[in-house]
Protein backbone atom coordinates (compact mmCIF):
# COMPACT_ATOMS: atom_id res chain seq x y z
CA UNK A 1 0.00 0.00 0.00
CA UNK A 2 3.07 2.29 1.12
CA UNK A 3 4.52 1.30 -2.44
CA UNK A 4 1.34 2.49 -4.63
CA UNK A 5 1.38 5.83 -2.61
CA UNK A 6 4.67 6.50 -3.40
CA UNK A 7 4.11 6.03 -6.74
CA UNK A 8 1.28 8.62 -6.90
CA UNK A 9 3.30 11.01 -5.25
CA UNK A 10 6.19 10.42 -7.75
CA UNK A 11 3.93 10.69 -10.29
CA UNK A 12 2.51 14.11 -8.83
CA UNK A 13 5.58 15.34 -9.23
CA UNK A 14 6.30 14.40 -12.39
CA UNK A 15 3.16 15.90 -13.53
CA UNK A 16 4.23 19.30 -11.55
CA UNK A 17 7.50 19.67 -13.09
CA UNK A 18 5.86 19.19 -16.27
CA UNK A 19 3.37 21.85 -15.87
CA UNK A 20 5.75 24.01 -14.56
CA UNK A 21 8.67 23.56 -16.95
CA UNK A 22 5.86 24.34 -20.31
CA UNK A 23 4.84 27.89 -18.43
CA UNK A 24 8.49 28.74 -18.25
CA UNK A 25 9.19 27.75 -21.16
CA UNK A 26 6.54 27.49 -23.51
CA UNK A 27 6.93 26.01 -27.06
CA UNK A 28 7.92 28.59 -29.61
CA UNK A 29 5.64 28.17 -32.84
CA UNK A 30 7.38 27.04 -36.37
CA UNK A 31 7.19 28.96 -39.39
CA UNK A 32 6.61 27.36 -42.58
CA UNK A 33 9.35 26.61 -44.09
CA UNK A 34 9.68 28.73 -46.99
CA UNK A 35 9.43 27.04 -50.05
CA UNK A 36 11.99 28.06 -53.18
CA UNK A 37 10.63 29.66 -55.77
CA UNK A 38 10.00 28.14 -59.18
CA UNK A 39 11.97 29.45 -61.91
CA UNK A 40 9.39 31.10 -64.05
CA UNK A 41 8.79 29.26 -67.03
CA UNK A 42 8.58 31.19 -70.48
CA UNK A 43 5.42 30.27 -72.66
CA UNK A 44 6.61 30.11 -75.85
CA UNK A 45 3.87 30.76 -78.77
CA UNK A 46 3.37 27.44 -80.95
CA UNK A 47 5.33 28.05 -84.11
CA UNK A 48 3.65 27.10 -87.45
CA UNK A 49 5.68 24.82 -89.25
CA UNK A 50 5.82 26.37 -92.73
CA UNK A 51 4.92 23.56 -95.38
CA UNK A 52 8.05 22.05 -97.00
CA UNK A 53 9.45 23.26 -100.23
CA UNK A 54 8.79 20.85 -103.20
CA UNK A 55 10.67 21.29 -106.09
CA UNK A 56 9.55 19.99 -109.62
CA UNK A 57 11.20 17.33 -110.99
CA UNK A 58 13.14 19.08 -114.13
CA UNK A 59 11.25 18.38 -117.37
CA UNK A 60 13.79 16.85 -120.06
CA UNK A 61 14.36 19.68 -122.14
CA UNK A 62 12.26 20.18 -125.80
CA UNK A 63 14.03 19.88 -128.80
CA UNK A 64 14.05 23.29 -130.36
CA UNK A 65 13.00 22.89 -134.37
CA UNK A 66 16.26 25.26 -136.10
CA UNK A 67 13.64 27.72 -138.47
CA UNK A 68 14.95 26.95 -141.85
CA UNK A 69 16.75 30.14 -143.69
CA UNK A 70 14.56 32.78 -144.87
CA UNK A 71 15.21 32.52 -148.59
CA UNK A 72 17.28 35.63 -150.16
CA UNK A 73 14.99 38.72 -151.42
CA UNK A 74 15.56 39.10 -155.24
CA UNK A 75 16.79 42.12 -156.94
CA UNK A 76 15.85 43.33 -160.46
CA UNK A 77 18.41 45.48 -162.62
CA UNK A 78 16.62 46.80 -165.38
CA UNK A 79 18.97 47.82 -168.24
CA UNK A 80 16.95 49.43 -171.18
CA UNK A 81 19.00 50.42 -174.33
CA UNK A 82 17.97 51.74 -178.06
CA UNK A 83 17.99 48.16 -179.18
CA UNK A 84 17.05 45.81 -176.48
CA UNK A 85 15.35 45.63 -172.84
CA UNK A 86 17.30 43.07 -169.89
CA UNK A 87 16.60 42.33 -166.72
CA UNK A 88 19.21 40.58 -164.75
CA UNK A 89 18.51 38.71 -160.90
CA UNK A 90 20.49 38.68 -158.09
CA UNK A 91 19.79 34.83 -157.67
CA UNK A 92 22.47 32.95 -159.10
CA UNK A 93 23.14 36.49 -160.97
CA UNK A 94 21.18 35.51 -164.22
CA UNK A 95 19.97 37.35 -167.34
CA UNK A 96 16.16 36.81 -166.96
CA UNK A 97 14.42 38.73 -169.67
CA UNK A 98 15.86 40.25 -172.78
CA UNK A 99 12.98 41.63 -175.41
CA UNK A 100 14.27 42.95 -178.87
CA UNK A 101 12.75 46.92 -178.95
CA UNK A 102 13.18 46.77 -182.99
CA UNK A 103 11.53 43.42 -183.48
CA UNK A 104 7.81 42.05 -183.37
CA UNK A 105 6.01 38.51 -183.61
CA UNK A 106 4.09 39.70 -186.02
CA UNK A 107 4.36 42.44 -189.14
CA UNK A 108 1.68 44.67 -187.56
CA UNK A 109 1.57 47.65 -185.14
CA UNK A 110 -0.04 45.98 -182.22
CA UNK A 111 1.94 42.57 -182.38
CA UNK A 112 4.51 42.17 -178.90
CA UNK A 113 7.83 42.61 -179.44
CA UNK A 114 10.25 39.51 -179.63
CA UNK A 115 11.79 38.01 -176.52
CA UNK A 116 14.70 35.80 -176.59
CA UNK A 117 14.17 35.64 -172.85
CA UNK A 118 11.12 35.92 -170.84
CA UNK A 119 10.69 34.33 -167.48
CA UNK A 120 9.59 35.27 -164.37
CA UNK A 121 11.45 32.47 -162.45
CA UNK A 122 15.06 32.94 -162.27
CA UNK A 123 15.56 29.62 -161.63
CA UNK A 124 15.41 29.35 -165.41
CA UNK A 125 17.44 32.51 -166.44
CA UNK A 126 20.51 31.53 -168.78
CA UNK A 127 24.13 32.74 -167.74
CA UNK A 128 23.71 30.13 -164.79
CA UNK A 129 27.08 29.03 -163.01
CA UNK A 130 26.95 26.48 -160.22
CA UNK A 131 30.60 24.49 -158.72
CA UNK A 132 31.31 20.89 -157.99
CA UNK A 133 34.08 18.90 -156.87
CA UNK A 134 34.89 20.64 -154.23
CA UNK A 135 33.57 24.04 -154.65
CA UNK A 136 29.66 24.71 -153.65
CA UNK A 137 28.02 27.12 -155.61
CA UNK A 138 24.56 26.88 -156.11
CA UNK A 139 23.68 28.24 -159.52
CA UNK A 140 20.79 30.06 -157.33
CA UNK A 141 23.31 31.18 -154.57
CA UNK A 142 22.32 34.99 -153.54
CA UNK A 143 24.51 37.66 -155.17
CA UNK A 144 25.48 41.27 -154.68
CA UNK A 145 25.23 44.01 -157.25
CA UNK A 146 27.47 46.82 -158.22
CA UNK A 147 24.78 48.79 -159.43
CA UNK A 148 23.95 51.87 -157.30
CA UNK A 149 19.86 52.01 -159.03
CA UNK A 150 17.32 48.91 -160.39
CA UNK A 151 17.12 51.07 -163.68
CA UNK A 152 19.44 51.67 -166.48
CA UNK A 153 19.53 53.49 -169.28
CA UNK A 154 22.08 53.15 -172.17
CA UNK A 155 22.37 54.99 -175.49
CA UNK A 156 24.25 55.63 -178.49
CA UNK A 157 28.03 54.13 -177.80
CA UNK A 158 27.62 54.13 -173.85
CA UNK A 159 28.39 51.01 -172.27
CA UNK A 160 28.07 49.64 -168.37
CA UNK A 161 29.92 47.37 -166.29
CA UNK A 162 27.72 44.68 -164.03
CA UNK A 163 29.74 43.16 -161.08
CA UNK A 164 27.53 40.44 -159.33
CA UNK A 165 29.46 38.81 -155.95
CA UNK A 166 28.94 36.15 -153.96
CA UNK A 167 30.82 33.99 -151.21
CA UNK A 168 30.68 29.90 -150.75
CA UNK A 169 31.15 28.09 -147.50
CA UNK A 170 34.80 27.42 -148.32
CA UNK A 171 35.77 30.88 -148.59
CA UNK A 172 35.98 31.15 -152.26
CA UNK A 173 34.47 34.51 -153.79
CA UNK A 174 33.10 34.52 -157.02
CA UNK A 175 32.61 37.83 -159.06
CA UNK A 176 29.91 37.66 -162.58
CA UNK A 177 30.74 40.68 -164.70
CA UNK A 178 28.26 41.60 -167.33
CA UNK A 179 29.48 44.08 -170.10
CA UNK A 180 26.74 45.78 -171.93
CA UNK A 181 27.06 48.39 -175.03
CA UNK A 182 24.14 49.99 -175.94
CA UNK A 183 24.93 50.00 -179.98
CA UNK A 184 25.44 45.93 -179.77
CA UNK A 185 23.17 43.03 -179.21
CA UNK A 186 26.55 41.73 -177.32
CA UNK A 187 26.53 40.98 -173.88
CA UNK A 188 30.18 40.04 -172.10
CA UNK A 189 30.39 38.00 -169.34
CA UNK A 190 33.54 37.28 -167.38
CA UNK A 191 33.90 35.25 -164.19
CA UNK A 192 36.96 35.80 -161.83
CA UNK A 193 37.29 33.09 -158.64
CA UNK A 194 39.32 34.01 -155.38
CA UNK A 195 39.79 31.99 -152.46
CA UNK A 196 39.71 34.13 -149.70
CA UNK A 197 39.61 31.42 -147.02
CA UNK A 198 42.56 29.69 -144.61
CA UNK A 199 42.53 26.31 -146.92
CA UNK A 200 43.27 25.21 -150.54
CA UNK A 201 40.28 24.58 -152.28
CA UNK A 202 40.30 22.59 -155.34
CA UNK A 203 37.32 22.12 -157.90
CA UNK A 204 35.64 23.56 -160.75
CA UNK A 205 32.75 25.84 -162.16
CA UNK A 206 30.18 24.84 -164.50
CA UNK A 207 28.59 27.48 -167.14
CA UNK A 208 25.65 26.99 -169.23
CA UNK A 209 23.68 29.61 -171.46
CA UNK A 210 20.07 27.46 -171.83
CA UNK A 211 18.61 24.80 -169.68
CA UNK A 212 17.25 21.43 -170.16
CA UNK A 213 13.48 22.21 -171.09
CA UNK A 214 11.45 20.95 -168.48
CA UNK A 215 7.36 21.21 -168.72
CA UNK A 216 6.71 21.30 -164.81
CA UNK A 217 8.36 24.30 -164.62
CA UNK A 218 6.15 27.46 -164.94
CA UNK A 219 7.76 30.31 -167.04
Amino acid sequence: MENNKNTFIAIALMLGVWVVFSILFPPTKQEPAEQPEKPAVEQVAPTQESAPVVTPAASPALAVATPAPAPAEEKEIVVQTDLYKAVFTSIGARLKQLELNNFRVEDSEGSPLVSIIDTFNPEKGTFRLNGNNGISLSSEAPYSVSAETSNISLSGDETRKLVFTTTTAEGVVVEKEFTLNASSYAIDLAVRVSNNGTLPVRGGLDLALVQHYDESVES
